[in-house]
């Protein structure tokens, strides 16, 4: 299903309507009368209380209305009371505002309607009946089409983490298999879209999540993926430390340093599980900067893995552990770098590799400069 406003300047005796297959066209010509009588028939039904008219030819302006003009908010808290007195279905109204995205894929009022459905739905007044994660996963879908058919559609991403909200609330056993999906995503979407900052925060969400993977105590790893993960780290660090024989508690402390004091209820294996995911992002940016220089989103988020690898480390040399105090919160960050740790080390040499060469031309000078200055505040170069 889609719907398309197409440029024709006047109406040359012809019928603005257009259909093919299971799309609908409006010719430009006719939208400005169209949606004047419309808004000034719902307005008067609005305000005049006492005037009846049927709910389902409500329903029907008002879906006019909405692909005409989405972003009137009091048209959308209509079909709310509508949905509320029962006379929508919940189903339906999917449909219809996934047809409203299609066209105006960054309309926030669509997105906060359809954040305002699933919460009745699932939330106030939960149906045993129906399939939460079908639901769910179909929202995703959603939010993907509009990422696609408009660019840092910063609105899509913010449903999209919403999503993942409900996910761990509703369907907590398999919220790791779609966070795993999600990385999976992310990284496709990011090697294709290297100017979306919007995908890139969405990522870096994604990477909280899966860094506290030791909060996730029902989280069980599955066989043969700690060495997997933990081969990522190793060939990471390289040749800066003799870190290759050892378990997870110790390549750990090797990696970041002694803790101050040992976290009694954190599992080690998941520990250098989460660490991974944060060392398989920063080689992927490594090659992105390398592979498309000059693009701005690729430096900043380079920035957010510099911060999350002061922050980790701060963490585990006070804890042992991942907290999320440190991950989320700037001021928890209590540790100062000297650099000299296998990881340090690696992040920084490849750093400095890159920024050598990306200071040698006039575009990404200026970019490069910014994120030094940035890295230099963090004590993590020289």
């Amino acid at each position: 299903l889609g719907f398309e406003i197409i440029p024709i300047p006047n109406s040359e005796n012809r019928s603005p309507v257009h259909h093919e297959e299971h799309s609908l066209g409006l010719a430009s010509w006719c939208i400005q009368p169209l949606y004047t009588y419309t808004f000034t028939h719902l307005m008067d039904l609005r305000h005049n209380k006492n005037r009846r008219e049927e709910p389902a030819k409500i329903s029907r302006w008002l879906m006019g209305a909405l692909l005409l003009n989405p972003d009137v908010c009091t048209f959308w808290n209509m079909r709310k009371e509508l949905f509320r007195n029962q006379r929508l279905d919940f189903m339906e109204e999917a449909r219809f505002t996934k047809v409203v995205l299609f066209n105006k894929s960054k309309c926030f009022e669509a997105f906060a309607y359809r954040r305002w459905l699933l919460n009745h739905v699932l939330i106030d007044q939960p149906n045993p009946t129906i399939d939460v994660e079908s639901i769910l996963r179909n929202e995703i879908s959603v939010t993907g089409m509009a990422a696609d058919r408009y660019e840092s559609n910063y609105n899509a991403w913010i449903h999209r983490k919403h999503i993942i909200g409900l996910y761990e609330e509703l369907c907590p056993s398999s919220l790791m298999s779609l966070l795993i999906s999600e990385w999976e995503f992310s990284r496709a979407w990011c090697s294709c879209h290297v100017s979306d900052h919007g995908g890139f925060a969405y990522r870096q969400i994604i990477m909280r999540d899966l860094v506290l993977l030791d909060a996730k105590k029902k989280f069980t790893i599955i066989p043969g993926e700690l060495e997997k993960r933990r081969a990522i780290i190793l060939n990471y660090v390289g040749e800066n430390g003799s870190v290759h024989n050892l378990g997870s508690e110790e390549l750990l402390i090797a990696l970041h340093g002694a803790p101050e004091q040992k976290s009694t209820d954190s599992n080690q294996d998941r520990i250098l599980l989460g660490l991974s995911y944060w060392v398989e992002d920063a080689v992927l940016n490594q090659e992105l900067i390398n592979m498309f220089p000059g693009h701005e989103a690729l430096w900043c988020h380079r920035k957010f893995l510099a911060y999350q690898l002061r922050a980790i480390t701060s963490s585990y040399r006070r804890h042992g552990a991942y907290r999320s105090e440190y991950i989320d919160h700037k001021q928890n960050i209590t540790y100062c770098s000297t650099g000299d740790t296998p990881l340090e080390m690696a992040f920084d040499a490849r750093t400095k590799e890159m920024a050598d060469v990306a200071r040698k031309t006039d575009d990404e000078l200026h970019i490069v400069d910014k994120f030094l200055k940035f890295m230099a505040a963090l004590s993590l170069e020289d």
